[in-house]
């Protein structure tokens, strides 16, 4: 697990994939939960980047 000192990103896009394809899971939703004991946890998600954007 991967944290930050203060505010921060965390990319966990490899992470997830890595663990999409090992799974076998090939349709459905995913929930993720962001939380525990920090409050100001958040997920920000982000579909068909352009990266010239």
């Amino acid at each position: 697990m991967q944290t930050t000192q203060g505010q921060g990103l965390v990319m966990i896009t490899f992470d997830l994939y890595s663990w999409f394809l090992r799974s076998g899971i090939d349709a459905g939703l995913l929930t993720l939960w962001c939380g525990g004991k920090h409050t100001s946890a958040s997920l920000a998600a982000q579909e068909n980047v352009d990266p010239a954007v």
